[in-house]
């Protein structure tokens, strides 16, 4: 939609970008920058590739990953000449800096192509829920909303220990899976957990995918029984293998703050390792980071308190859903521009928070 002369006022007045949220992943210090990914050389010719028209060199460059694109920079003058007028090439070293740096810390730089990375950047859409979604999970590149990252356990990632438990994979099966390799950091912020080391992890989808690729189609047989006479330990050990093993391999049906919990989620230890904030880019060559409501974020508070209508929770909260999740899950949801400005004009939190200042 046109954007209206009073509404960037009404955006800045109405959204935040909660730091508890975007703050708790992968922490990047130094993006990327032209002068780290490329290295004059002295030889001026591309060899056999000089031979190729430069709308098919393109088309073969887009299909390589990043890490290939800055290894063919640097083989010559005439190298860097070709990747850097790559269109592609130029929109992610200019537009996502952060994520290219964050690939390359995890050791997943290799991993997509750079026609898979711009397809993701100028997407909206969460993977999982189709929502907004203003984060990349980085072991599958795919773009992902927080709640989703949260509570939807195929975009998380897993200790190897754990995904041979959990899938029956060996670590001869490990080494064929992308692993991620961790970067030092405060990732639990609500808890203070910082890791200072660095750990080697797996996505959970790809362990599952596998263990099935390997076993026809479903998976192994692993032993999740809780007995009488087990401790409080095993029993939470045989939980979180059972949660593992039920990740889902199709989108979900809806955001998962709308969908009733079975409950017996496990504490993620790894959340926000493999993830980190994503912009969109728009088609006038604009960013998206997303838009968090403060009156979503108000309403939270409120219901909290319980000092908010019953009125507006009867109205905002389906049957069947605990109200907690439904506020809770409101208040992590980012929008893109155009969505942000259609719902603060019917978002009862917003009018309040509006009314307020």
């Amino acid at each position: 939609m046109a954007e209206l002369p009073d509404d960037g006022k009404l955006v800045q007045r109405l959204s935040h970008r909660p730091s508890h949220l975007v703050g708790g992943m992968i922490p990047i210090t130094e993006p990327v920058k032209p002068s780290q990914a490329n290295r004059r050389s002295d030889i001026s010719s591309a060899g056999m590739l000089d031979r190729l028209p430069l709308e098919v060199l393109h088309q073969i460059l887009n299909t390589l990953d990043f890490q290939s694109l800055c290894r063919l920079s640097r083989v010559s003058r005439r190298g860097r000449s070709i990747v850097e007028s790559l269109p592609t090439y130029r929109a992610l070293m200019e537009y996502i800096p952060d994520a290219l740096k964050a690939l390359g810390e995890t050791r997943l730089i290799q991993l997509h192509s750079a026609d898979q990375l711009r397809a993701v950047l100028q997407s909206e859409a969460c993977v999982s829920c189709r929502e907004y979604g203003p984060f990349l999970f980085l072991p599958t590149c795919e773009r992902c909303c927080y709640t989703c990252l949260r509570y939807n356990q195929s975009l998380w990632v897993m200790p190897l220990s754990l995904a041979k438990q959990s899938f029956g994979l060996t670590q001869r099966d490990l080494k064929k899976l992308p692993l991620v390799k961790t970067v030092p950091g405060m990732y639990d912020l609500a808890r203070g957990w910082s890791h200072r080391g660095s750990q080697t992890l797996v996505s959970v989808r790809h362990a599952k995918e596998y263990a099935m690729k390997i076993n026809n189609g479903s998976l192994p047989d692993v032993d999740t029984t809780i007995t009488p006479e087990m401790s409080d330990r095993m029993i939470r050990k045989m939980n979180v293998l059972r949660w593992f093993r039920e990740a889902p391999l199709e989108p979900l049906p809806d955001n998962p703050s709308r969908i009733p919990t079975r409950g017996g989620m496990p504490d993620n230890d790894c959340n926000g390792m493999a993830s980190l904030p994503f912009p969109s880019l728009r088609r006038n060559k604009t960013l998206d980071h997303g838009f968090w409501c403060r009156g979503c974020d108000w309403m939270a508070e409120k219901y909290h308190r319980r000092r908010l209508p019953d009125h507006i929770i009867d109205k905002l909260v389906p049957s069947g859903l605990h109200p907690f999740n439904v506020f809770a899950g409101l208040s992590r949801r980012a929008r893109s521009q155009g969505e942000f400005l259609l719902h603060i004009k019917q978002c009862y939190g917003a009018d309040k928070v509006d009314a307020q200042n």
